[in-house]
């Protein structure tokens, strides 16, 4: 079964980096965040679906 509290976790948390990078104007940090956030949720339905 896909555990999609681990992949809203992983978004949550990608998202959230990603916005204080914006804060910073940090772009590319942020687009890094992002990708890495996709990525991971990507992952953790792969393993289970």
């Amino acid at each position: 079964m896909v555990d999609y509290e681990k992949i809203y976790r992983a978004l949550f948390n990608g998202i959230a980096e990603a916005l204080v990078s914006i804060e910073q104007q940090e772009y590319v940090q942020a687009r890094d965040s992002l990708v890495k956030a996709q990525m991971d949720a990507e992952d953790i339905f792969a393993e289970k679906g």
